[in-house]
């Protein structure tokens, strides 16, 4: 199905070059990223539960990305202090999320 997409964007004009075989490693690459992701959303999802689980796929995907994009495809950033701070925020909220949605016992508040 990926390679008909391919071909599909190929033929209408929006990919244009050569295949190269770093291209191909990249194509592997993110091909193996996705089937870890996605076995680890399934155990995920059994253990810690969806919401959790979706915060933290989320968020991991989202610094992932930037990540990517910055050492890999080397595009420049406007501000290394705000997407630093992006990335910390991103991280807190996964992080907040993660203890809100899970089953670990009360520290703060009543007691009962």
């Amino acid at each position: 199905l990926n390679l008909s997409v391919c071909w599909l964007l190929r033929q209408q004009g929006f990919l244009n070059g050569a295949i190269t075989v770093a291209g191909l490693a990249y194509g592997l690459l993110g091909a193996s990223i996705l089937i870890t992701v996605q076995t680890c959303v399934f155990f995920g999802c059994q253990k810690a539960g969806a919401a959790c689980t979706i915060a933290i796929l989320a968020s991991t995907g989202m610094c992932i990305s930037f990540f990517w994009g910055v050492f890999v495809f080397q595009e420049s950033l406007r501000s290394i202090s705000v997407a630093t701070l992006a990335i910390l925020v991103l991280v807190l909220g996964a992080s907040l999320c993660s203890v809100t949605n899970s089953s670990m016992p009360l520290r703060w508040g009543r007691r009962g």
